[in-house]
């Protein structure tokens, strides 16, 4: 393993602490929210039923009440984190190493924040609920983003988030799914993986001792690191 340089190690923690639990959920800067919250059944136009979908996924969050959340994102959504949640709990190294960094972040995050056996009680599905449930987003930057203009058609959405009242290159996908428009959060991973790979070059480390050190030092704990590699046990 390379020798860090400490102080280096530190800016990048810094960089990398506020965002590094918004990856499992959307990545690097990840949401939220704006408008007046109303039932879907109260509202007419397409822009304002986004706009209420995304007020409840807010405070769904802000509520850590995953259920509730769940009904807000898309089935893409639930079913990558279902997968991740059971790769926290059963893929070796070899199997983590062949992943994406989106996907090699998540399962690092789980693992480096939950104990063995709080994963290994939620089992294999539910991923998503598991996880809004734990608290494993950010709360903080949840209240201070929006959306900008909503571009749609009849089962499609999509606006760019307004972080702190900039407008983001991010945009956030949304599909209508059962008659209520949900909200995709994988749609951000195709522009956060290079974002994380620029901060692993930019770093000097090989990508997995990077995304250790990160997870080390901000969820897990040194004494952990070993185990961040292994399946639950």
């Amino acid at each position: 393993m390379l020798l860090i340089d400490v102080e280096v190690g530190k800016v990048y923690l810094c960089q990398m602490k506020r965002h590094l639990k918004h990856i499992l959920l959307v990545g690097i800067l990840i949401l939220l929210t704006c408008g007046n919250g109303r039932a879907q059944g109260q509202v007419s136009s397409i822009p304002e039923l986004v706009q209420s979908s995304f007020h409840a996924y807010r405070e769904a969050i802000l509520e850590e009440n995953g259920l509730l959340a769940s009904e807000y994102v898309s089935s893409y959504t639930l079913s990558y984190y279902d997968r991740m949640l059971f790769l926290a709990l059963s893929a070796d190294s070899l199997q983590i190493d062949s992943l994406s960094l989106v996907d090699k972040m998540t399962i690092l995050i789980f693992r480096g924040t939950l104990s063995p056996e709080s994963l290994k009680a939620a089992g294999s599905g539910d991923g998503f609920i598991f996880a809004i449930n734990h608290g494993l987003v950010s709360k903080e930057d949840i209240r201070q983003n929006e959306l900008g203009t909503i571009f749609y058609d009849s089962t499609f959405a999509r606006a760019p988030m307004v972080i702190k009242g900039q407008l983001s290159p991010l945009q956030l996908y949304f599909h209508l799914e059962q008659g209520t428009w949900k909200l995709d959060l994988t749609s951000l991973f195709p522009l956060t993986e290079p974002v994380i790979q620029r901060l692993v070059n930019e770093s000097g480390m090989e990508e997995n001792e990077f995304m250790q050190l990160l997870v080390t030092f901000t969820l897990a704990g040194e004494e952990q690191q070993n185990a961040l590699w292994h399946p639950v046990p």
